[in-house]
């Protein structure tokens, strides 16, 4: 069976950083958004958009001077037929402004 999906989200989040003494900074991430997913099996689709949020948490490590790597896991969970997932994502974050 010839079968093609794929799932997108786009989602709005706020970090919560919480200070402490060490090197690392943890932190708290919620936000909400939309996901959109869709199945083609054949002649026949599916399609879907719904409303959702995502919860989840990580750390932040200073690199250089405003660099920092930056890796976290999230759920993201939607109003019914959108699939929930789990993500962990790293990367680099670069401060702007004070």
């Amino acid at each position: 069976v010839n079968v093609d999906s794929s799932l997108t989200t786009v989602h709005a989040t706020v970090l919560y950083f919480i200070n402490t003494s060490y090197v690392l900074t943890p932190y708290l991430a919620a936000g909400l958004g939309l996901g959109k997913y869709s199945v083609d099996i054949g002649n026949a689709s599916f399609s879907q958009t719904e409303v959702g949020f995502n919860l989840g948490a990580g750390v932040t490590y200073p690199l250089k001077r405003a660099t920092y790597f930056r890796g976290d896991f999230r759920y993201f969970k939607h109003i019914d037929d959108v699939p929930s997932v789990w993500r962990f994502t790293g990367g680099v974050t670069v401060r702007i402004g004070s």
